[in-house]
């Protein structure tokens, strides 16, 4: 069974309902998220895990559109 992309409103849902009250994505990372991953599932998931694992390591409870550009970057490299 092949997952196409999300739309973009499921997309976001993804991103923030399971974390609300813990991490707070602000709207900028979710759109820059959202787009860098074409919406597709696993790229948002995986990209995701390290935004959170990275903010739990550095004590932060929000993610920015700088840490989406960095784990975009961290997600295109060999």
């Amino acid at each position: 069974m092949e997952v196409g992309p999300l739309d973009p409103v499921a997309a976001s849902e993804l991103l923030t309902r399971p974390l609300a009250g813990v991490i707070q994505f602000d709207q900028e990372a979710v759109d820059r998220l959202v787009d860098g991953t074409g919406g597709r599932p696993y790229l948002l998931q995986k990209t995701a895990l390290a935004l959170v694992q990275g903010a739990h390591e550095q004590s932060r409870r929000r993610i920015t559109a700088t840490d989406v550009e960095a784990a975009l970057d961290d997600l295109a490299s060999p």
